[in-house]
């Protein structure tokens, strides 16, 4: 059994496990907590020292929750979001100081390092670092160049749904099937930022991620659905208070926020309760379980998501129906609103619902630990690309290598003209998309940037080159071939993704 650290970089909480090969641990990042459960916010407040020098204060020390009570613009949360831009930063300290989303992720990944060293984990054991299915290359590029910047061994980078698969409770009610048997089983992970779904085909001694699907929809939301209601209910007093000079615009706003992430909590996590109450300024406010009910249809996100479920099956190879389905995992934060899980179970009728939402270990953990048990995991295990890749041909791109293909098998050649590759000084620009809608435009909507490849011009003496892609554990790959004696010779045989990392 090998050692191995799993690490489920959230959006809003920070989950670490770690196996010694005979036992797996959840790491406490903060030595403090009183339950089994270690989560930890994923935020770094920074600030000036009475010396005047740059300090960081991470997760929920006391430090950093009173600058988020005060709504201060050195607390930085939700940076994961920012990892798509090619180029983010954010001034901290009154301008004084410059962040990348690189940097302050690398901080993160820093204390990570640091307390996990402090409890003495083996820091050489391989790392495991999972992300939401609508990830671009570039997005994992970066997260795991921030986690190699501090010295952790990233083996792989795993989907979050494909990831949890692996964690105890899930393994066991999923993928031990009698001899001959075959089913598929569906992941729902429904987190602060995104709503991920993943097809799996599971037989005796197999795992296979047929196909996967997602959107930018979780808990924030959510919350910032709530926040605009609570908003316009309480306008009169947002108003006052303003004209008071108590608060402005954007601190009204933040206030609303926290107002809302408190309330839904109390209605879906501390307690199932059919509604609650806090208070704004003094005001009493209430919030019904039924309100957000509405909020939801209104917003037609269930909708979208049988959409997206109907579209992912369609382009599986072998064909897969609802009906077809045997049991559905419903994990992430989010999946404890009752009236996601009550949609779930009407339409997949045919299924089994696997996981207690009562049980917080199995809604928040199961992807950090299952990435741990991925490592020694027996049975074969096949992951699939979740997105299409493509390559821009200047009006749009072309797909080079088909969402749903298998990891290591190689993508259609595609030929390119040298005058091309002059133009774009021989660099090969990569695209993928959620869809197989080929010609898009690398401007429309759902198309990732995810980086480039560059060829050495010195090595090609014929007008056009061939192109062929692959997905690796490692990441993506190309080789570049052109034609001798009407033979294709390989050139360039495994250049590697470049981002602007």
């Amino acid at each position: 059994m090998e050692k191995c650290i799993g690490i489920d970089f959230g959006m809003q909480n920070l989950k670490v496990c770690y196996s010694d090969g005979r036992k797996n641990y959840k790491v406490d990042l903060e030595g403090k907590q009183q339950s089994d459960l270690k989560l930890s916010p994923n935020v770094v407040y920074y600030y000036e020292n009475d010396e005047g020098n740059l300090s960081k204060e991470f997760f929920a020390s006391m430090k950093a929750e009173d600058a988020r009570r005060a709504g201060s613009p050195d607390y930085i949360r939700y940076i994961k979001r920012t990892l798509q831009q090619e180029k983010w930063s954010t001034t901290v300290c009154g301008g004084k100081y410059t962040f990348s989303t690189e940097d302050i992720i690398t901080d993160i990944f820093r204390q990570i390092a640091f307390k996990m060293e402090e409890y003495r984990y083996d820091m050489t054991a391989p790392a495991i670092l999972t992300v939401p299915v609508v990830f671009s290359e570039m997005q994992k590029a970066k997260l795991r160049y921030c986690a190699e910047q501090v010295g952790f061994s990233v083996r792989e980078i795993l989907t979050e749904p494909f990831a949890a698969v692996f964690s105890d409770e899930i393994r066991d009610e999923c993928l031990d099937v009698d001899d001959g048997e075959e089913k598929y089983v569906l992941v729902f992970d429904f987190g602060a930022s995104t709503l991920d779904l993943c097809l799996l085909g599971v037989s005796e001694d197999t795992v296979c991620s047929l196909a996967s699907a997602g959107i930018n929809f979780g808990g924030k939301d959510i919350s910032d659905m709530i926040a605009e209601d609570l908003k316009q209910k309480l306008s009169e007093t947002v108003s006052e208070l303003i004209e008071a000079g108590r608060i402005d615009d954007a601190m009204a706003d933040f206030e609303l926020f926290e107002l809302a992430e408190r309330m839904k909590n109390s209605l879906y996590e501390e307690s199932e309760t059919p509604e609650t109450d806090d208070v704004f300024f003094g005001e009493k406010v209430v919030l019904k379980q039924v309100n957000i009910d509405k909020m939801l249809e209104k917003s037609g996100i269930w909708k979208k998501i049988e959409n997206l479920t109907e579209e992912m099956l369609e382009s599986v190879d072998e064909g897969v129906e609802v009906d077809d389905i045997t049991q559905v995992v419903m994990i992430g934060g989010s999946s404890r609103i009752e009236w996601f899980r009550e949609k779930t179970e009407d339409y997949f009728e045919d299924a089994e619902l696997v996981g207690d939402p009562e049980e917080d270990d199995f809604i928040y953990n199961s992807v950090a630990l299952g990435a741990i048990n991925y490592v020694n995991e027996e049975m074969e295990i096949r992951n699939s690309l979740s997105m299409a890749i493509g390559v821009n041909f200047g009006k749009g791109f072309e797909i080079a290598l088909n969402r749903n293909t298998f990891y290591s098998a190689k993508g259609k050649r595609k030929q390119l003209s040298v005058d091309y590759l002059e133009k774009n000084s021989w660099k090969v620009r990569i695209y993928q998309t959620l869809n197989n809608t080929r010609r898009a435009k690398v401007t429309d909507e759902g198309v990732l940037y995810a980086g480039f490849f560059e060829l050495d011009s010195a090595l090609y003496d014929t007008e056009s080159i061939y192109i062929r892609l692959s997905q690796t554990k490692d990441g993506l790959i190309m080789e570049t071939m052109q034609m001798k004696n009407d033979e294709y010779e390989v050139i360039e045989p495994c250049l590697k993704l470049r981002t602007e990392v």
